[in-house]
């Protein structure tokens, strides 16, 4: 029977994600597209000056970026001086930002940087181009494959470029003069200034110009000073979580009957109301075909996300749920995230409970606190609604149709002999099993970057 269910998993995580229950909405750039529209000045400001190669402000003003995962192109490599590394503070953070959309997106394809400085004296660019001041970055995937470009170039604009436009044959990205953004939660704050993504941490590569990265990373748990184990105050953009991957005991849900009861009174075959309704404007029903997580005495660190709607989910830093950006403004483009990623601004979608359908909702504050009480229902389809807010069933890996593709053995299970997934307390021995399996195939299908930071302190664990 193992030999079976690993034959059905390898195949279910190769497969196309596309054809997954979830229904997203990926808009990517089209050629010529601006975004926001307008001139580039308007957006990241018009150059204040260029800066030339012995000028103090190319030390005072650029930082040097080398990454393993970032591939340069190197044109304007002078000697020993590789100019293409060169880039105001508030684009490397975005890039930052980018090469971990990218890997979520396409898993093995990294960032190409073109061009970032250029040196006036040698550079053929217009005589106002942003390049000068290493405020734009030229940029394509290491694949070079153009039909990637318009969705890097929406990758761009969600991880905080301040202008992008899609040109000819590659991605044209700019920011703003000024200052830095403030690390997000999901990210960790070099004691030299700048921010790098939180997986970045204690990873054994150097990120940050004074290596504060990598300090303080003797505790095995992979995530130095800002993440955290299971302790009482685990923080930072992955933090401790006890173990759990769920909801706790007080979440509520909506029956198919619309009444609505707390998580802890579901049952196997209970049908609820969940997000996967046509283009999520409509809540659909599904289900209950199994339990992930169903531990009362578990205490694990969750996370409140609080909309503007009054809508309040609180779920484990680790567990997906379906965002709008902030930086996407009136156009819809849907991810399955972290909660730990989210910010207030982002936005959800919430249950309009009086006439069953769904609502973007902005997110205006987050809080954390230690709860006691794991549950994680899974639905047939792999959303659920919880506290009125649509989520998904999944967590650890941030990719939503993959883990949904994944857990078709159970959906099969479920259809064909119902009472292996069932059990009075906790979870059933299948799904149980099943899950643990999933967990150490995990490494050997993904890449290390794509799982939460709790998933690895786990398997440190084991």
């Amino acid at each position: 029977m193992e030999s079976a269910f690993i034959v059905i998993v390898l195949a279910a995580l190769f497969l196309d994600p596309t054809k997954s229950a979830l229904i997203t909405n990926q808009i990517p750039l089209y050629p010529g597209q601006m975004v926001p529209k307008g001139r580039e000045c308007s957006s990241s400001g018009p150059i204040s000056g260029k800066i030339h190669i012995n000028d103090h402000r190319f030390r005072n003003e650029l930082v040097y970026v080398s990454r393993w995962n970032i591939i340069f192109k190197d044109e304007e490599t002078q000697g020993n001086l590789q100019a293409d590394h060169y880039m105001t503070p508030r684009c490397r953070d975005s890039l930052f930002r980018l090469v971990v959309n990218v890997g979520n997106k396409w898993p093995g394809t990294m960032v190409r940087v073109v061009e970032a400085w250029e040196d006036p004296a040698t550079s053929e660019h217009e005589s106002d181009s942003l390049h000068y001041e290493g405020r734009a970055l030229d940029l394509t995937t290491s694949d070079v494959n153009g039909t990637k470009y318009g969705m890097l170039g929406r990758l761009a604009v969600d991880s905080g470029f301040d202008w992008v436009t899609y040109l000819d044959d590659h991605i044209h990205a700019s920011c703003k003069k000024k200052g830095t953004r403030p690390c997000s939660s999901s990210q960790f704050s070099c004691s030299s200034g700048g921010c790098i993504p939180t997986i970045w941490q204690c990873d054994e590569s150097k990120d940050c110009e004074d290596n504060s990265d990598e300090s303080n990373c003797d505790n095995g748990s992979g995530s130095g000073g800002n993440g955290g184990g299971g302790g009482d105050n685990g923080g930072g953009d992955n933090g401790g979580d006890g173990g759990g991957d769920c909801f706790p005991s007080h979440a509520r849900v909506y029956k198919a009957d619309g009444t609505s009861v707390k998580i802890k009174e579901l049952s196997v075959g209970d049908m609820v109301l969940t997000g996967n309704g046509e283009n999520l404007k409509a809540s659909s029903k599904s289900p209950i075909i199994a339990f992930l997580d169903r531990n009362p005495e578990q205490w694990a660190e969750y996370y409140t996300i609080i909309t503007k709607s009054g809508a309040q989910v609180t779920l484990t830093g680790n567990h997906l749920i379906h965002s709008l950006s902030l930086h996407h403004e009136a156009e819809t483009l849907v991810a399955s995230v972290f909660a730990s990623r989210l910010e207030p601004g982002h936005k959800v979608y919430t249950y309009v409970p009086s006439n069953g359908t769904l609502q973007l909702s902005e997110v205006r504050e987050i809080r954390k606190s230690r709860i006691q009480g794991t549950y994680a229902p899974l639905t047939l389809d792999g959303t659920i609604i919880v506290d009125d807010t649509v989520v998904s069933c999944y967590a650890a890996l941030e990719d939503h149709d993959m883990a949904h593709l994944a857990m078709a053995p159970l959906r099969f299970i479920y259809h064909a002999m119902p009472s292996l997934l069932q059990s009075k307390n906790g979870t059933s021995d299948v799904a149980d099993w099943y899950v643990h399996m999933l967990e150490k195939l995990g490494p050997y299908v993904r890449t290390k970057d794509e799982f939460h930071q709790t998933y690895h302190d786990r398997m440190n664990k084991m």
